[in-house]
């Protein structure tokens, strides 16, 4: 929460602008009303849950990811969403590997930060 609260609801955040702008379908600059509707009505979830590196462009190790699976099927029973959507096509080869869960559909697009 404190994550979105502190980049989405405001401009310069190019990673968060991005990602606003695939959920709206639209490139123009979204109006406050419109940044309030899309970020109440989605969770944001960081798949995983440590610093892999202190430079960009460093992917998490095999251990890592695997540590991940369990806390994010957690949140994802608790939630119950409809829709995932995954940033980036790395991680969506990874998750190839997590089980299905009923009635949620997956997606992937590009990570925002490429």
């Amino acid at each position: 929460m404190q994550v979105v609260d502190e980049h989405a609801y405001k401009s310069g955040n190019s990673f968060f602008t991005k990602i606003t702008n695939v959920l709206r379908l639209c490139k123009n600059k979204p109006i406050n009303e419109e940044l309030s509707i899309i970020w109440e009505s989605v969770a944001f979830y960081n798949y995983v849950q440590e610093l892999v590196g202190t430079e960009s462009c460093v992917s998490p190790t095999k251990e890592i990811l695997e540590k991940s699976i369990n806390p994010f099927i957690e949140v994802v029973r608790y939630l119950k969403p409809g829709l995932i959507i995954v940033l980036g096509s790395q991680l969506w080869n990874e998750l190839d590997h997590i089980p299905k869960i009923p009635d949620v559909e997956w997606c992937w697009i590009r990570h925002p930060s490429a």
